[in-house]
């Protein structure tokens, strides 16, 4: 498996990963409103073979795809965490960063930030987390 980084956020009812190691990205789906309600994504493992995520956490929000060009890899993950009406810890915010343009931020930057970022030839690969209704932490799978 790719190296872990985070989770950054609280602990939800649910954990969330995957069963196979990603090795490439190909796109991300998120739905947000004020916070950052689910995410959802498809990686390419080591043989080609293409896996997709249910969306995990709740659908409410506006979904927006980030679909990644041939030649597109994310470098940058970043955030803010904190609370929200009765949940002591949502992902309040998410922003992608490639190595061409940046997507989000989805949801409302307030609260605890996080970033995470790899090193030259690295990228983020795929995600893991918690939810209850929201996501309430994620995580990032990196490629070195």
């Amino acid at each position: 498996m790719p190296e872990r980084a985070g989770p950054w956020g609280g602990e939800g009812r649910r954990k969330h990963d995957i069963a196979v190691a990603p090795w490439r990205l190909e796109s991300v789906r998120v739905s947000s409103g004020l916070v950052v309600d689910g995410i959802g994504f498809s990686y390419l493992d080591k043989s080609g073979k293409q896996h997709t995520t249910p969306l995990w956490g709740g659908a409410g929000g506006t979904v927006r795809m980030v679909h990644l060009a041939p030649s597109e890899f994310v470098k940058e993950v970043s955030g803010t965490y904190g609370p929200f009406f009765s949940f002591p810890s949502v992902i309040t915010s998410l922003q992608l960063r490639t190595n061409i343009r940046s997507y989000g931020p989805f949801g409302e930057p307030k609260g605890t930030t996080f970033r995470t970022r790899v090193k030259q030839n690295g990228s983020i690969v795929g995600f893991f987390g918690h939810s209850t209704v929201y996501i309430d932490a994620i995580g990032v799978y990196i490629h070195p």
